[in-house]
């Protein structure tokens, strides 16, 4: 009685055929793993350079704006001793050191405090000029300008600030120094904030 021949194995099979065995825990997509890898990296990236710009703007921004920051014990610490560094080699390590804190934290907070603060840098930035815009054009203009400008601001002391443009005009054509154009501009400054002129 002949014998039956026995079913090859999955792993003969391939062989008798010149292939490789078939490795079916392989994933379908060779490179998913690769693109993967690559996304971690440039997240990394990313959040370096986030915590990198951060530690700067905690050693550079002014004294208040910094004391109401979201800031841990630890994190505000170190931030107080890189301000209180020169700008040198030993000032860099620390601020590496801000930015390594920063990499373990939630900076959610922190970018938000930051945005806050420059849009109302950029609020004040805006009126300084304008409140700038309207002292030239006083200077310029004289009598004409002061018009549009108690018709903007009622409140407006108009000889009070005649007096000043005649002023700062005469110290300008004389080359002098600004003394009556800085208090036409503190004068200014007093209408826009809504209170009582510093000039008076």
């Amino acid at each position: 009685m002949t014998r039956p021949m026995p079913l090859p194995s999955p792993e003969d099979a391939p062989r008798r055929r010149g292939k490789q065995p078939v490795d079916w825990t392989a994933p379908d997509d060779p490179g998913a793993d690769d693109d993967a890898r690559d996304a971690r990296r440039r997240r990394g990236r990313v959040e370096a350079d986030e915590a990198g710009v951060l530690s700067e703007k905690l050693v550079e921004v002014a004294a208040p704006a910094f004391a109401a920051l979201p800031l841990d014990e630890a994190l505000a610490e170190a931030c107080r001793k890189a301000r209180a560094m020169r700008a040198d080699s030993g000032q860099r390590r620390t601020i590496r050191f801000i930015a390594g804190l920063l990499r373990t934290r939630d900076r959610g907070p922190l970018l938000e405090a930051f945005r806050r603060l420059e849009a109302g840098k950029g609020a004040e930035d805006a009126r300084f000029h304008a409140l700038e815009a309207w002292r030239e054009r006083l200077l310029r203009e004289g009598d004409a300008a002061l018009d549009a400008l108690v018709a903007a601001y009622p409140d407006a002391d108009r000889q009070v600030l005649r007096a000043l443009i005649r002023q700062a005009r005469k110290d300008r054509d004389a080359g002098q120094g600004g003394r009556a154009g800085r208090e036409l501009f503190r004068a200014l400054r007093a209408l826009d904030e809504g209170g009582e002129s510093s000039a008076t």
